[in-house]
């Protein structure tokens, strides 16, 4: 027999197949089930990678050795510009250590930065600020003005001229800095607002045209306009990211805002100084209908005391605890308050009284008289 076993019957053998049958097909079902929920999270989990990385603005690329390098995409493409393939932007990244010159611009609430660098150092800046803003407001003259109230207070004049000078700095600068701005190889700019983005793109002499292609906005939020802030921007923006592998690029890579319900969670879980259990705590709506038992407080040593000779029935206990103690209040050392002002101060009070009065007199009088001249005045004209 085969390997020592005894002989089964045809109706065994029969019965025994169907087992197998059943248990094969019932574990397939289960692998199936497994690939599928494993298909679908990693779908979701890919979903949720390509939705951060297109909120940040950057571009992912695997090299030969499985690192994970991110770099911004406005260094590469303009923003309404598509990558034709892979190719063409494995070519953008190779040529980008040798693009730069970059020029960054910032512009906002009358104050004005710009700077042109050349690798890591800045060859050209300039920084200026004018009061154009209204204050408590936070809105430009001009754009009050469009709205068809046309102030004429000194501060509006101030800020109507102001603005006139602002927008001709910007021009004056921008054309003394032509011949290096033509050989930046990318512009940088945050002009938010229309009056902002008019100082830049607008008018006979604007400083820039919308159809360069060397334009980039800001791909992220920044501060006032200053140098500092405009060396701070061209840091960020020349900065890559390389992870050593996809998955630490995963679990770094993640949503900066953890889930509502996890943060109530661990909000409102205390721990037990007792048991070192973790529990949670009331949550913030209270139930005030529902019964809640009184807490278990210690009385004071001096309640517990009275208590218990009460208790007992006890006088001489009682005694000790009340004592009777006489004190005398005297009020002989108390007097009415001296009189600290100087009778020089007081003279001089009542000449100045004095003098009031009688200035009030003479004025009476000269009212009278100013009367009595002018009714003789009518009559001799009568």
């Amino acid at each position: 027999h085969l390997a020592q076993r005894r002989t089964v019957s045809e109706d065994k053998f029969a019965q025994i197949i169907e087992n197998d049958l059943s248990s094969i097909s019932g574990s397939e079902s289960e692998s199936e089930e497994d690939t599928e929920q494993t298909v679908v999270e990693t779908a979701k989990e890919a979903e949720r990678l390509s939705h951060l990385i297109a909120r940040r603005s950057r571009i992912l690329f695997n090299n030969s050795s499985g690192k994970v390098i991110s770099v911004h995409r406005c260094l590469l493409l303009h923003k309404k510009e598509e990558a034709s393939s892979d190719e063409r932007l494995v070519e953008l990244l190779t040529k980008l250590p040798f693009r730069t010159t970059w020029l960054v611009i910032m512009l906002g609430g009358g104050h004005f930065a710009a700077a042109i660098f050349k690798g890591n150092e800045p060859i050209l800046h300039k920084t200026f600020h004018s009061y154009i803003v209204r204050a408590k407001q936070g809105s430009a003259q001009n754009s009050k003005d469009n709205k068809g109230t046309h102030a004429r207070s000194a501060g509006a004049s101030l800020r109507r001229y102001n603005e006139q000078s602002f927008a001709q700095h910007i021009q004056e600068l921008m054309k003394n800095w032509g011949a290096d701005i033509v050989k930046c190889d990318l512009i940088f700019y945050r002009a938010l607002g229309r009056l902002n983005n008019g100082l830049l793109f607008s008018g006979t002499h604007a400083p820039l045209l919308k159809s360069d292609p060397r334009l980039r906005t800001i791909p992220f939020p920044t501060r006032r306009a200053t140098f500092n802030e405009v060396k701070r921007v061209h840091s960020l923006l020349a900065t890559a990211f390389v992870y050593d592998s996809n998955e630490i690029f995963k679990s770094t890579f993640s949503s900066p805002k953890p889930i509502k319900e996890d943060v109530e969670e661990k909000k409102w879980a205390k721990k037990s100084s007792e048991n070192g259990e973790q529990t949670v705590g009331s949550p913030k709506k209270i139930d005030r209908a529902k019964e809640r038992p009184s807490p278990v407080r210690e009385l004071p040593d001096i309640v517990q005391q009275l208590a218990s000779i009460s208790t007992s029935g006890s006088e001489g206990d009682m005694a000790v605890l009340l004592e009777q103690k006489l004190e005398e209040i005297s009020f002989l050392d108390l007097k009415e308050f001296d009189d600290t002002v100087p009778q020089s101060v007081k003279d001089q009070i009542r000449r100045k009284q004095k003098k009031e009065k009688e200035g009030s007199c003479s004025g009476k009088r000269t009212t009278s008289r100013r009367i009595e001249t002018i009714l003789e005045i009518s009559t001799w004209c009568m």
